[in-house]
């Protein structure tokens, strides 16, 4: 039979006595500093007396064999600190004080190496605080996340349940699993005035399992009740199986699945749904997460068929087991304002699909070796229970916006669009081809907010910016399927490269913020165009690419130019700036200003919405430059390339060596790295950019100021470039951007073309 060693015991009452005067707000003279010896001492205790408390000391600390081992109490969650180190030669009181000094300091001061493990108490001692819970290994507390769930239907109404713009609601009517006949269900529209279907949206990682399709040929067979049950006609995955467990048992009736909700082989109608993806999720009474797993048959940890596995276990939690008072292991603080779902160790949180799935719920239930929260009023997690949770006052507007959820963008900002961007580039598809259904749920709402809509995630409008996309450091390579090999030289790509849309990895967005000149403040980047792009019908007719970005700015630099219908003019009280604003922007805080007034918002069905060959033509300047490779660089990046992608940061100089301009140019992980070479290069457009606000420059250009030619320069005149290279099938590919000092450009050999870029 186990019991409890002296020093466990003393540090349970001393914790309880000390928890009970936080409680009570009075004063505290008792130990708060306490000495556990080694790991030998505590493992010796352990085996006499059968001690779980020594047991779980061992196994939920960081620590070495020849470390010494001491516990600190705190006015704060984490209540308890346990701390590892040498021992020290001055005896205990010293180490006791020392390392007091230590975590009081934050971990600064004193030479000793210390490791610290932080844990939270499970005693509700003020409600200002948090305090932790015990995770069950095997189910979920399908208890708490009902009283989730009708917290947040009642504190959250405001923010939470609000309608969305009806540009969202999909064209066609949704089909949903009915959990209870367990088949496919398509009930009728709702009218205007009556509430929603209630339904659960399944958000999981499908990769590459076989899975049960809707298509034209079985869809009756989908509707036959039982469809999905025992002995029926359809084997659905683990993971949809328990989705359909949980939604049953959170008593709601309909389960949306991508796989068996779509008619997969009816383009059209697939078309339409992937179009309205965003209102599917925007709609749903909650998005359940399966936060775990590769694919759809890992299951859901802890529901129905999917328990945890036993080596999994001490991942969920590690536990110091007081009697009457569990600790349990934390990161420290920031643990407490943590948002689990966006944690990039989740598979979830890596996949393509998955961003529109994020960023379009209201609410989402993640499920996996914890439950967790989150909404646009809170984050709350299973195993710690923040105040809010205790709490039934509606939660207040600034601080659901500073929990602010990634979301679409709602006014034409490229530089807002970018930080999506960003995003679904350094995402995962397990199939290339998926590279822009995945993100058209995101798009297509977002696409009426830009005049001319978005052409292969570019906005028309600022067409000259959008082709203005980086690499970063970490590089990055065209989208492929698994186990091809891009064929860079081949008869023609996959997906075009001229878009950000066909490449995974590390990208930078930071010339479409620096280049956004109509937004106020404007930015320091304002681009001219050099170049003419078209579009190609499928019938073979060319449609020029709207990029009237700047005949619009330079309408309204005129004197006396009227103000369109929507727009007022204000003035700045500090500087006394002019800046615009629009009443169709209202639903933004705060409400976004304009140096000038921009084409309105259209609504979606009339955006040109035939369809286009992948590729554009260009008709402008092309010139032949000199990449500067040297062998520091290659062996630098050989070293990288064994591992991963990596990004060649270099000059361009002249044919006759001199220097021209910068280029970044990314290599695939295994790529040969040429030493220095001659590379044609295409004018897009060109521009002014400000160097006094060195913190604005966009990273191509954080170099320009070490060059002597600029040391004393406010601004560099810019020629934006693209590297391209030639495929056996007569058109050109993206290799690379690079930025020319204007003056160099002016000196070049340059001759007018025309290409087809794919």
């Amino acid at each position: 039979m186990s019991s409890t060693c002296f020093t466990c015991r003393l540090l349970t009452d001393s914790l309880h006595l000390y928890e009970e005067s936080l409680a009570s707000n009075v004063s505290y003279s008792q130990p708060r500093d306490f000495f556990l010896g080694s790991p030998a001492d505590v493992e010796s205790r352990s085996t006499a007396i059968e001690c779980i408390s020594c047991q779980s000391i061992l196994l939920s600390t960081d620590h070495s064999p020849s470390s010494i081992l001491t516990a600190h109490f705190s006015a704060e969650q984490p209540r308890v600190s346990v701390v590892a180190g040498e021992p020290d030669d001055r005896g205990t009181t010293a180490a006791l004080a020392s390392r007091k000094e230590f975590l009081d300091t934050g971990g600064g001061g004193g030479g000793e190496e210390l490791s610290v493990s932080y844990f939270l108490t499970t005693r509700n001692v003020t409600p200002q605080e948090p305090c932790a819970r015990i995770v069950s290994p095997s189910h979920a507390d399908m208890k708490l996340i009902r009283s989730w769930i009708a917290h947040c239907d009642v504190s959250h109404k405001h923010i939470c349940h609000r309608p969305y713009d009806t540009y969202l609601l999909p064209k066609a009517p949704l089909s949903f699993i009915d959990v209870q006949k367990l088949c496919i269900v398509s009930p009728p529209p709702v009218g205007k005035d009556d509430p929603p279907h209630r339904y659960i949206a399944l958000s999981y990682v499908w990769g590459t399992a076989q899975v049960p399709l809707a298509l034209k040929e079985n869809v009756a067979e989908l509707h036959r009740p039982g469809a999905f049950g025992e002995g029926g006609a359809f084997t659905l995955p683990r993971t949809v199986r328990d989705a359909i467990e949980v939604t049953a048992e959170l008593g709601v009736p309909y389960l949306w699945v991508d796989s068996v909700c779509i008619v997969q082989d009816d383009t059209e109608t697939q078309k339409e749904q992937l179009q309205g993806m965003g209102a599917v999720y925007a709609n749903a009474y909650l998005t359940l997460v399966a936060a775990s797993g590769e694919d759809a048959n890992a299951g859901i940890p802890r529901v129905g068929s999917s328990p945890v596995l036993e080596d999994e276990k001490e991942q969920i939690q590690r536990v110091i087991r007081l009697p009457d008072n569990p600790l349990i292991r934390t990161q420290g603080r920031e643990t407490l304002n943590r948002k689990p779902l966006d944690s990039s160790s989740l598979k979830w949180n890596t996949r393509g699909w998955t961003l529109q799935e994020k960023v379009f719920s209201r609410r989402l239930l993640g499920l996996g070796h914890m439950a967790t929260w989150t909404c646009f009023g809170d984050d709350w997690a299973e195993d710690i229970c923040l105040p809010s949770e205790r709490t039934q006052d509606p939660v207040p507007i600034s601080r659901s916006e500073r929990n602010k959820k990634m979301g679409i963008v709602t006014w034409p900002s490229i530089g807002e669009y970018s930080i999506l961007a960003t995003e679904y580039a350094r995402r995962d598809l397990t199939w290339s081809t998926d590279a822009i259904n995945a993100f058209l749920g995101v798009m297509t709402p977002m696409a009426a907010w830009f005049p001319g809509g978005l052409l292969r995630g570019i906005a028309e409008y600022t067409f000259d910016i959008g082709m203005l996309w980086d690499v970063g450091s970490a590089g990055t390579h065209l989208r492929r399927d698994p186990g091809s090999v891009q064929p860079l030289h081949a008869t023609g790509f996959k997906h075009p490269s001229w878009s950000w849309v066909s490449w995974q990895g590390d990208l930078r967005f930071d010339m479409w913020k620096a280049a956004e000149d109509y937004s106020f403040p404007r930015g320091p980047l304002i681009v001219h165009p050099l170049a003419t792009w078209h579009k190609q019908l499928l019938t073979g007719e060319f449609v020029k690419i709207d990029n009237t970005y700047h005949v619009v700015r330079k309408h309204f630099e005129r004197e006396g130019t009227s103000i369109p219908e929507d727009w007022t003019r204000h003035t700045e009280d500090q500087e006394g700036k002019i800046y615009y604003q629009n009443k169709s922007h209202e639903h933004i805080v705060p409400h976004p200003s304009f140096n000038y007034p921009i084409p309105p918002h259209v609504r979606y069905r009339d955006i040109d919405q035939r369809p286009f060959h992948p590729h554009i033509r260009f008709q402008g300047k092309l010139a032949h430059l000199l990449v500067d490779v040297t062998e520091d660089d290659r062996q630098f990046l050989r070293g990288k390339l064994h591992e991963s992608d990596a990004t060649l940061e270099t000059d361009l100089t002249s044919p006759d060596a001199f220097w021209c301009g910068r280029i970044n140019i990314p290599f695939e992980k295994g790529e040969h790295v040429p030493s220095s070479h001659e590379v044609e290069v295409i004018a897009m457009s060109e521009g002014v950019l400000d160097l006094k606000a060195p913190s604005r420059v966009p990273h191509m250009f954080q170099k320009i100021r070490e060059r002597p030619e600029f040391e004393d320069s406010d601004v560099y005149e810019v020629v934006n470039v693209l590297c391209i290279g030639r495929c056996v099938n007569g058109m050109v590919y993206r290799r690379a951007l690079g930025g020319i000092w204007k003056q160099a450009w002016e000196e070049l050999v340059t001759e007018d073309v025309e290409l087809l870029l794919t």
